[in-house]
């Protein structure tokens, strides 16, 4: 096909097979596949391993102690991070050398259908529900993440549900490749949705140039970071944007020595906590009370998410905290990991939350949310305004007033 300049790039080896989904850890919100020994065989790829700093650090003493001190001879690694028994809390899973599952992990569907356009070539591939990122996950990262992350609050549009970041280089002294998937909600098209994030990451660029030129940082950072600037303006220029497969595709391919490059950046700008520039600092939060925004109409679509992940959208979606106390629910017998599908129409936050928490019901023939046998239900807390998500049995138990809806 002939290049117009707007096509997406090819793969480097289009023919290489997706990653098997059965090599990933059940339920997980965040997902690393690894290539230790092709990355650490290249020169770019330990240099990378090295510029991730502390975290790389980490990554490579996990590896040894997993595969008794010989990370460099480990073919593939897959971590899967998952939420724990209580809001904060994580399960981290390491599988050195996975072995497919005789049966497919229970996962969010979006997983699945970015697995199914992933490469096994790809050398390092990270898999992440977004709602669960910028909600509950954004606990499992130190404070001097924290402008990052209030930087992807503001530029991921809100229906997007998981993305995709696969990283390659190709050969012994080809590019680098790089490719970014995100799968969100219907009624945007895909091509429309990226070309709409690519126009925003065109900012970023001058975004950080201010940032920079207001907020000293350290001599051990300056040099390369005054060059940070400069490195994205390059990356935009050569990154394409399109669809595929009903997923929103960007992807490019850049000078091999850009990996760890860009990488020693990331490290940087994070150890320099920068916060944002005055032109991008976000608006004061609403002052709406918990009622007030329970009260608000809401749109929200679901499609067979873990009650984990449709609580964390929910509670983006009204700016109000929602803790799920897993204690309660399992001392009921009740998974966090219920599978949820809805599409709810400009109906109020409460309502929606309600219709949630009945689709999650471990009990089908309960028929209303005063039904005895609706054991999920949720309490208010006052101080500091917060949603609980706990059992009818856990909550009467304790003397917690329930909402009316759920009251005969």
């Amino acid at each position: 096909m002939p290049d117009d300049g707007r096509i997406l790039w090819r793969r480097p080896t289009p023919e290489a097979p997706p990653i098997d989904s059965r090599l990933v850890p059940e339920n997980s919100e965040l997902v690393v596949l690894a290539r230790p020994a092709k990355l650490l065989a290249d020169t770019e790829g330990a240099k990378a391993w090295t510029a991730a700093g502390a975290l790389g650090q980490h990554a490579m003493s996990a590896i040894a102690r997993a595969a008794a001190g010989r990370p460099a001879e480990v073919g593939r690694v897959v971590v899967g991070v998952a939420s724990g028994p209580s809001y904060g809390q994580f399960k981290t899973t390491l599988i050195v050398e996975p072995q497919a599952s005789a049966t497919p992990p229970l996962l969010p569907s979006a997983f699945d259908r970015l697995l199914a356009t992933s490469s096994a070539d790809s050398q390092l591939s990270v898999l992440v529900s977004l709602p669960w990122l910028l909600g509950e996950g954004a606990a499992l990262f130190e404070a001097q993440a924290t402008p990052a992350l209030e930087t992807l609050r503001q530029e991921i549009d809100e229906e997007w549900r998981c993305a995709l970041l696969s990283v390659q280089l190709v050969g012994v002294d080809g590019p680098l490749y790089w490719e970014v998937r995100l799968v969100g909600g219907a009624g945007v098209p895909e091509r429309l949705r990226g070309k709409g994030l690519a126009e925003r990451a065109s900012k970023w660029a001058d975004e950080l140039e201010q940032t920079l030129s207001v907020q000293p940082v350290t001599p051990h950072s300056a040099k390369l970071l005054s060059a940070a600037p400069a490195m994205l303006r390059a990356a935009g220029r050569l990154a394409r944007v399109g669809a595929d497969d009903g997923q929103t595709v960007i992807n490019g391919y850049l000078p091999r020595n850009a990996l760890h490059n860009l990488v020693l950046v990331a490290e940087l700008l994070v150890a320099e906590h920068l916060e944002t520039s005055p032109s991008t600092t976000p608006e004061p939060a609403s002052t709406l009370t918990l009622q007030q925004r329970l009260d608000r109409p809401i749109s929200l679509q679901l499609n067979r998410e873990s009650l984990v992940t449709a609580v964390t959208i929910l509670a983006e979606t009204i700016g109000v905290p929602i803790t799920i106390n897993g204690r309660d629910l399992q001392l009921q017998g009740i998974t966090r990991n219920q599978m949820v599908s809805l599409d709810a129409r400009q109906q109020t936050a409460a309502e929606t939350l309600v219709e949630v928490l009945r689709r999650a019901n471990p009990d089908r023939e309960a028929a209303g949310a005063s039904d005895p046998r609706q054991q999920l239900v949720y309490v208010i807390r006052d101080s500091p305004p917060a949603i609980i998500l706990t059992t009818r049995a856990a909550a009467r138990e304790r003397g917690e007033p329930l909402p009316a809806v759920f009251i005969e």
